[in-house]
């Protein structure tokens, strides 16, 4: 769960960064693991489009790569961020 409103930009790349390199060290170390995984950016409840970005659960990690990769920052006019939607949208 990624908070994507502009102010956390500089956040934002370093959770790229990270979940990729925590995926690269669990198929590095569990050879024959089958790894899932799912991504949900969240932004304000004032942004009319794309309040939550969501890449439900699934096996494809290059597909993971490639959501994590086009996922950016904007929005974020101090209105409250929809936390608990980026919540409730991990939980379906």
């Amino acid at each position: 769960i990624i908070d994507c409103t502009s102010s956390m930009l500089a956040w934002i790349d370093a959770c790229k960064k990270e979940i990729n390199s925590i995926i690269d060290y669990v198929r590095n170390q569990y050879l024959d693991i089958k790894i899932r995984v799912s991504v949900v950016g969240y932004r304000d409840f004032s942004e009319i489009f794309h309040i939550s970005e969501i890449f439900p659960f699934s096996e494809d990690i290059q597909a993971c790569r490639n959501f994590l990769a086009q996922l950016s920052a904007y929005g974020g006019a101090d209105t409250p961020e929809d936390l608990c939607g980026g919540f409730e949208n991990s939980l379906k």
